[in-house]
């Protein structure tokens, strides 16, 4: 098991996993902010800024897992977090490309 944490696999599973939780930590913050009136919602949702905003800030959780095992000096699972990373922003571009490039 000790191999398994310092190999390519963890780090992408760590970089799947850890956007996915920061969005969804970030969005519970923003519905806070919505049900406080600090933000403005339409009719209960989010504008597509606020959704975008959501995931870029789920994206930059990333950087959290990723210098915790930079100074472990784990770099196989610093590369899984960086290529997930990497797949994730494609992903995040070809999601919004339409309010992105209007």
């Amino acid at each position: 098991m000790n191999n398994f944490k310092n190999s390519l696999w963890f780090g992408i599973l760590i970089g799947i996993c850890v956007p996915v939780v920061g969005a969804a930590i970030t969005k519970m913050i923003f519905e806070q902010l919505a049900n406080a009136d600090v933000i403005p919602t339409v009719a209960g949702k989010f504008s597509i800024n606020q959704e975008r905003t959501i995931w870029v800030i789920g994206i930059i959780f990333n950087l959290i897992p990723f210098q915790y095992f930079k100074a472990k000096r784990s770099e196989n699972v610093m590369k899984g977090i960086l290529y997930m990373t990497i797949v994730v922003v494609i992903i995040w571009v070809i999601f919004f490309s339409r309010s992105l490039f209007q």
